[in-house]
């Protein structure tokens, strides 16, 4: 679509021609917009940090079944009575 521009952009004289042709290239152009891209940039960072703090409670959670596991494996046998009749 955009090699086709210059040939489009031919014996364009009107500005309605003009007109109809930008709204049928205006996709394929790039606009910077600040704004646009510090909100999205923001929207990202904001999703980032709630990641981290995801992967951190996790990480918190599975030490805390690692302990609580190793805690029982080494009083396992030593604090069991068994009572023989």
């Amino acid at each position: 679509m955009l090699s086709d521009i210059p040939i489009l952009l031919t014996g364009v004289k009107r500005d309605s021609e003009k007109a109809k042709l930008f709204r049928k290239i205006e996709p394929y152009l790039t606009f910077l917009n600040v704004h646009q891209l510090e909100r999205l940039g923001a929207d990202i960072q904001t999703k980032v940090e709630e990641l981290e703090q995801l992967n951190q409670s996790m990480r918190d959670r599975d030490k805390m079944k690692d302990d609580a596991s190793t805690s029982v494996k080494s009083t396992r046998g030593y604090n069991c009575k068994t009572t023989r009749t």
